[in-house]
């Protein structure tokens, strides 16, 4: 039996943009992650990897 289990980490993020020549827009940001961890990992061991640029 494997000492490992697979995690799967999905974030989507919605959020409305200004854009000359449109009334309504929206920019969307979707993150997927697949990690094989140790059985004995906390929530507090795991660290956040993933910092998109958000500039305009």
């Amino acid at each position: 039996m494997s000492k490992d289990i697979k995690v799967e980490f999905e974030i989507k993020a919605f959020g409305e943009e200004k854009k000359d020549d449109y009334n309504d827009s929206f920019k969307g940001y979707e993150v997927a992650r697949n990690k094989m961890l140790s059985k004995g990992i906390h929530w507090g061991n795991l660290k956040i990897t993933y910092q998109p640029s958000l500039k305009r």
